[in-house]
């Protein structure tokens, strides 16, 4: 009240002032990016077009609009195309349909509804789409039963009416098919993508994460085939993205720099390569200061530095990571990776020989297993082997680990859905080191360089 005495402002006008300034910032905003922007250009476009009307300047305005709808066909952004067609109409109107034939407008009438119906099913797939990543983000798992994963995998790519409808079709299928573990289908859906999305002048906003989105699942997908050498090219594309866009936004920066570490800590892994494993922390150590990542590649990234420094033996540096991902509310941290978290601050504690920690933590998971739906057999193996073992102060440990090892096989034969367990900690090879007497740390390069 005293500034707004002080200014001699009523508490009213002081209100009206806020609006203004804030409606004015944001015209601010949206003229620094709009040259960026297709999608602000294309409001710029509209814009004008109600210009020319309010003053009567008809004809110039069915040129604009003219303009407006080619340019939104150029670049499929449907809704732009569809106003721009209504306009038409409208401007017809509004010169009582002089110069104008039947069949002009029943061609429009046609290509009107031709295109509401791309829109309408672009739509249906991205949120089609959104669904079965959200379910996967959330729960970790997916319904593959869901009338929304059946439809995907059950059609061709025939019936989609745009590049971008394509795209999306491609894509998911290509998520989809990585998570069925059928390497070679998820590489071709996601190269498909790719090219789908190439067939569009310019890539920018929503399409920019479509990009990194189908290069990140083609590199995963082709490390999923042991094909090393294809995924550090197309990992070495998508590092270059950025130097072929003239800025990109704090979102878009963010979503690049998330797929470019996850990349990075996901061929590392699977290529049991770590000698950059130092310097890929000290990335994540300034990324996480100067980034705000999403809760789930946050927990994500916590998870991999402290599993990486476990499999080479580092069990101090990993417990660092450990205790930064419990400095989070649970409730922020996806549900599966919070599960498989538990589980590996307890193997770590096992293996420094911290039985009675070790122990607790065990407890700890194992009645999180009974809480949820999603209880992967193998999970629920390992976690009652650690248990005995802890509880045996690690004796007879080499006998209790073959017959686990025989056991988590068999169940790993019998269900393919088991194997998702191994894409947060690898069970088998940890048991068949036990089994062996050897490190996991051997054992681990040993098998996946075999694999590769």
């Amino acid at each position: 009240m005293e500034i707004l005495q002080s200014l001699e402002m009523k508490e009213h006008d002081f209100t009206v002032l806020c609006s203004k300034l804030k409606v004015r910032i944001l015209d601010i905003l949206a003229d620094f990016s709009s040259s960026q922007n297709t999608f602000l250009r294309l409001i710029q476009m509209r814009r004008r077009v109600e210009v020319l009307i309010a003053k009567g300047l008809l004809r110039e305005a069915e040129k604009q609009t003219e303009k407006l709808r080619v340019k939104a066909a150029t670049l499929e952004i449907f809704w732009f195309e569809v106003e721009a067609l209504h306009l038409k109409r409208l401007l017809m109107a509004q010169r009582n349909y002089s110069e104008i034939s039947r069949e002009e407008l029943l061609k429009m009438k046609s290509k009107l509804k031709k295109k509401t119906s791309a829109f309408q099913q672009l739509s249906e797939f991205q949120f089609d789409s959104s669904l079965l990543f959200m379910q996967f983000y959330r729960d970790g798992h997916l319904n593959e039963t869901s009338d929304t994963y059946q439809s995907f995998l059950r059609e061709s790519a025939g019936h989609c009416e745009s590049s971008l409808a394509r795209y999306v079709w491609h894509n998911t299928r290509g998520f989809l098919y990585g998570r069925k573990d059928e390497a070679q289908r998820s590489i071709f859906e996601q190269k498909m993508a790719i090219e789908a999305l190439m067939q569009l002048p310019i890539i920018d906003n929503e399409r920019w994460y479509y990009l990194i989105s189908a290069i990140n699942n083609i590199c995963i997908a082709l490390c999923n085939a042991g094909d090393f050498h294809s995924a550090k090219d197309y990992r070495e594309k998508l590092r270059q993205l950025p130097g072929k866009r003239k800025r990109l936004s704090y979102r878009e920066s963010i979503f690049w720099w998330q797929h470019i570490l996850a990349l990075d800590f996901y061929m590392m892994l699977e290529g049991a390569d770590f000698k950059r494993l130092d310097q890929l922390l000290t990335n994540l150590h300034l990324a996480l200061k100067q980034h705000d990542f999403s809760k789930w590649y946050r927990a994500y990234f916590y998870y991999s530095a402290a599993y990486a420094l476990f499999i080479v033996g580092r069990f101090d540096d990993a417990l660092q990571w450990i205790l930064l991902l419990l400095q989070n509310p649970h409730k922020e941290i996806p549900e599966e990776i919070y599960r498989f978290f538990l589980l590996l601050h307890a193997l770590i504690h096992f293996e420094s020989g911290n039985f009675e920690i070790a122990s607790v933590l065990l407890e700890n998971h194992k009645r999180k297993l009974r809480k949820t739906k999603n209880i992967y057999r193998l999970e629920s193996l390992f976690t009652r082997f650690l248990l005995r073992a802890v509880r045996a102060n690690g004796h007879k440990l080499r006998e209790m680990a073959v017959a686990c090892l025989c056991e988590s096989r068999k169940l790993l034969n019998e269900n393919a859905q088991e194997r998702k367990v191994l894409d947060y900690l690898n069970m088998d090879i940890y048991l068949e080191a036990l089994a062996s007497a050897a490190s996991f740390y051997r054992i681990y390069q040993e098998k996946k360089n075999k694999d590769v």
